[in-house]
């Protein structure tokens, strides 16, 4: 029962994460995702623990760390895994060096990490012959007149019905502008740049090497007659920009973050004047500007206290500039967030060798790329246009016409 009678709330002290059952080590969760990487979908999620000085040891969560496959020329190959971090080539990404630095501590202490990851919609996994939950509405002067047309002369005998995909694609999707193909698309094609689809997107060898380490780890629990086996490395999906995507009634789907949240600090309190900023997360990935961003936001309005490690974060380079959304965040959550291109001894152990050299070059990079961000960014601004001449404000007409308001 809720201690709180209002609108339901998801995260209060004392009442969801952050509250201590006595007896507990670990907190159940299922997740269809786990099972392609952990060989099952039902495992137990210890809380962070504490290390001997009674420091909390810190979550650890990167986002997006995902392999891009880049051809001779630089160009993405068809079918192959389409993340942001190019392994392939050499000396592409600096982060990548800081990266295996962190992924190996997280490795030799066990820490306990997660690692969302995009699988935005893939066409191909369209079922033509699935039911929509469109019903052909009888009265036909709702449709658009080239709608009403192509149900008066081939779909009549689906008026008052629900539709299947194959036939709802066929009334409702035509040749535009936007869609040249009148093919079957997700949001993202439609409203932002797709990359890493569903199927053919693939974590990077680092991160495959810590879920491999975990099956051999399950596979020994269940062996030794485990009835729901531990884990601390888990993937979990997500679908679009944001880090959150709906669970079913059996608590399968989803990206299951706010639930990895939840058993990362409870048990042991972790709430009170005392306790409270024991919940720590360590922040790295890619897409800073907007994936890593805005996973930012969810742990800060968590009530957890995010470190943002900016020498494990990788930057979109071709737009914007790490630094310059860094100083953004800050100045909206200062009192929950810290950037550091440092290693954090007292949370991660002692630093790792070669993490000086790595991390001077990730530095480097940043310092050189905000100076071309910035001088390319006051021009727009000037201009009152984006990088790619489109209006920041626009005038009312203008605004209509985006809008298809006649």
């Amino acid at each position: 029962m809720s201690i709180y009678r209002g609108i339901r709330k998801r995260w209060i002290e004392g009442d969801y994460a952050g509250s201590y059952r006595p007896g507990e080590d670990a907190v159940e969760v299922r997740s269809g995702f786990f099972r392609r990487y952990l060989g099952r979908d039902h495992v137990r999620v210890p809380n962070v623990g504490f290390r001997a000085d009674g420091v909390a040891r810190p979550l650890i969560i990167a986002t997006d760390v995902l392999a891009g496959i880049l051809d001779g020329n630089g160009q993405q190959v068809a079918g192959q895994s389409d993340g942001l971090y190019y392994a392939n080539v050499a000396n592409a990404e600096a982060t990548l060096g800081t990266l295996s630095l962190l992924l190996e501590r997280v490795r030799e202490d066990d820490l306990l990490a997660v690692f969302p990851g995009d699988q935005h919609e893939n066409t191909s996994y369209f079922d033509l012959n699935a039911m929509t939950t469109t019903i052909l509405d009888p009265d036909l002067g709702k449709l658009s007149p080239g709608e009403r047309r192509i149900v008066e002369q081939r779909f009549s005998a689906w008026i008052g019905k629900r539709l299947p995909l194959g036939i709802w694609k066929e009334i409702f999707l035509h040749q535009t502008p936007e869609n040249p193909g009148a093919a079957l698309i997700g949001k993202e094609a439609r409203n932002f740049v797709p990359h890493c689809t569903e199927g053919i997107v693939e974590y990077v060898p680092d991160v495959l090497r810590l879920f491999e380490a975990q099956r051999r780890d399950i596979d020994a629990q269940m062996a030794a007659g485990a009835l729901v086996p531990l884990a601390r490395w888990l993937p979990v999906p997500k679908d679009g920009l944001t880090v959150d995507m709906p669970g079913d009634a059996r608590g399968m789907g989803g990206n299951k973050l706010d639930d990895l949240l939840g058993a990362a600090f409870t048990g042991g309190y972790f709430q009170g004047d005392d306790h409270r900023h024991q919940k720590r997360a360590i922040v790295a990935g890619a897409c800073y500007e907007y994936s890593v961003r805005l996973l930012i936001e969810h742990l800060v309005d968590a009530d957890i206290q995010v470190v943002c490690m900016l020498s494990c974060v990788k930057g979109l380079d071709f737009f914007s500039s790490k630094l310059h959304t860094a100083h953004y965040l800050k100045e909206l959550y200062g009192r929950k967030l810290v950037f550091t291109y440092d290693w954090l001894e007292p949370l991660l152990g002692p630093r790792p060798a070669g993490w000086d050299a790595a991390v001077q070059r990730v530095m480097q990079h940043d310092r050189a790329q905000h100076d071309l961000f910035w001088k390319d960014y006051t021009a727009q601004m000037a201009r009152g246009t984006t990088a790619s001449g489109a209006e920041i404000v626009c005038a009312g007409q203008s605004a209509l016409q985006a809008l298809r308001v006649a």
